[in-house]
């Protein structure tokens, strides 16, 4: 059996996926170190573990276990972070957040005219952080609903 030019794959991806998407040296490493690690010889092999206790699914009945077995949040450590990422980065978000309201409120105590770029600059991680939160909260009430649920005539 001819083996995949795997080169070629990654290209795809890089260049005809995520290519313009990405404008950041160090995040164009990160996809190519995750390129190399999930698209190689042994993960078609089955040889390598994919995540969650699964290899590469062989045919379609596997294909429909491995989905069912995927978790609805992508756990940190699959990505070679530690298990308390998220809480790091919410920490990070809200101290920018923090930040800009200060600068704001500076701005307003000292009576200076900040102009309405320089307010959408100063503003945009807290609306960035509201959608994610809002993000969060209708995605948690959602996964709630039971298909039968969706499918009720009773508006409540």
């Amino acid at each position: 059996m001819k083996s995949l030019n795997f080169e070629a794959l990654y290209g795809i991806f890089e260049e005809g996926i995520y290519g313009g998407r990405i404008d950041n040296p160090s995040d164009l490493k990160v996809l190519r170190s995750y390129l190399r690690k999930y698209f190689n010889q042994l993960m078609l092999n089955s040889q390598t573990e994919v995540g969650f206790g699964s290899n590469i699914p062989k045919n379609q009945k596997e294909l429909i276990a491995f989905t069912n077995r995927m978790p609805e949040i992508d756990d940190p450590s699959v990505f070679g972070l530690p298990k308390n990422i998220d809480k790091a980065v919410q920490r990070a978000s809200t101290e920018a957040v923090v930040h800009h309201l200060k600068t704001l409120s500076l701005a307003h105590e000292e009576g200076r005219v900040i102009d309405k770029e320089e307010k959408l600059r100063l503003i945009a991680p807290i609306i960035k952080l509201w959608a994610q939160t809002y993000k969060q909260i209708k995605d948690a009430k959602f996964a709630s609903i039971k298909n039968s649920e969706l499918m009720s005539e009773n508006p409540i």
